[in-house]
């Protein structure tokens, strides 16, 4: 509501060469005209998709360390059980298959990551 309001208001005769900012109206008035419900439910909107994508962010960031991870590491901290490959073959793959992380991109709403 900040920026928004303190943008200036269209003028015919703000664009002259020499302008002035003596004369610069903005929409400040508007917060005056929108009620407290509608700014409640648009904040609480975008706090929504925010704490939703955050969530996200945060499950992607716990899995970067698999990406980064050397195979050589994997090895030498697995060893020779062919139990725990097995595994972490059927964890990862499960994870893949839900889709989230394989594309390199995943959306929500109007935010691509």
């Amino acid at each position: 509501m900040g920026v928004v309001c303190t943008l200036p208001c269209l003028n015919s005769g703000r664009f002259e060469v020499f302008e002035s900012k003596a004369g610069l109206f903005t929409f400040h008035y508007l917060v005056n005209h929108v009620s407290l419900e509608i700014l409640s439910n648009a904040y609480s909107a975008v706090e929504f998709h925010i704490q939703h994508l955050s969530a996200f962010v945060n499950q992607w960031l716990a899995y970067q360390t698999l990406w980064d991870t050397q195979v050589s590491e994997v090895a030498s901290a697995i060893g020779g059980d062919v139990n725990k490959w097995q595994e972490l073959i059927v964890e990862v793959s499960s994870y893949r298959n839900t889709g989230q992380l394989s594309g390199g991109t995943t959306k929500h709403s109007h935010r691509c990551i």
